[in-house]
């Protein structure tokens, strides 16, 4: 009997959960259109709301990243849209339109042209997000245990298999590699949100050592009583307030 009852309890959660993911589904769906609709009117600022609103319910998603970022577009906030631009990139790092808008709107920042040297495999690695590289690590590392596996009923020399399994060694290797550049190459990046006199000390009154303008790209170094230690792409640093960026 007390089976039953676990299993009609069980259904019934279950029942109870598709509605609850079915009434989420909709709303998700109406809020989409609203802020289509907005955009469309014109409404930029609006379309932006209802944009950020669904990405605060946890609904990770690289169109709506951009689509908020065309909505901060539009409406003349720079800084925001290229932070948008750049998370949508992250996760859809191939998308055309995505690297269109974002190269479009970093060409509007103000100020000198600033310019890392990156070697090769940080400009390859731009290609493809982290989990799309975790999941190639873990493929690789799935095929590679079935293939050395098989290969002892399969009748393989030794040598055969020491081949084999120094391949997957490497390939292994330099997936995790990769995996670090990667995690590496995004911590602490983070977009201006205005302009910003870039100090020495995290002090209001301490001297101005260069200025950030909207929508630069920065790495926070270290964070201090409501100030971010900075340094350019070229490695120029100093402090500003936290409020002046926002990590990507």
């Amino acid at each position: 009997m007390k089976r039953y009852i676990g299993l009609i309890t069980m259904l019934i959660g279950m029942f109870f959960s598709q509605q609850v993911f079915a009434s989420s589904s909709s709303i998700f769906k109406s809020d989409l259109q609203d802020a289509a609709e907005f955009y469309k009117n014109g409404k930029y600022k609006e379309s932006a709301e209802v944009y950020q609103n669904i990405l605060d319910q946890k609904m990770e998603n690289g169109a709506i990243h951009y689509n908020l970022g065309n909505a901060y577009f539009k409406n003349s906030q720079l800084g925001k849209a290229i932070l948008e631009y750049e998370r949508a990139l992250r996760l859809m790092p191939r998308d055309r339109d995505v690297l269109f808008n974002l190269q479009h709107a970093e060409s509007l920042v103000k100020g000198p042209s600033v310019d890392a040297n990156m070697p090769w495999i940080t400009v390859k690695l731009h290609n493809f997000n982290f989990d799309e590289i975790l999941k190639f690590f873990l493929w690789v590392l799935f095929l590679s245990g079935t293939i050395i596996i098989a290969s002892f009923f399969l009748g393989y020399s030794n040598t055969t298999r020491f081949i084999l399994a120094g391949l997957s060694v490497v390939i292994l290797s330099a997936t995790f590699c990769a995996m670090i550049i990667k995690k590496n190459m995004e911590h602490g990046l983070a977009i201006t949100m205005t302009q910003s006199d870039v100090k020495f000390e995290p002090r209001k009154d301490a001297t101005t050592h260069f200025v950030v303008y909207e929508g630069t790209k920065v790495r926070i170094k270290q964070e201090v009583d409501g100030w971010h230690k900075i340094e350019r792409l070229d490695g120029k640093g100093g402090w500003i307030e936290d409020f002046a960026a926002e990590k990507i």
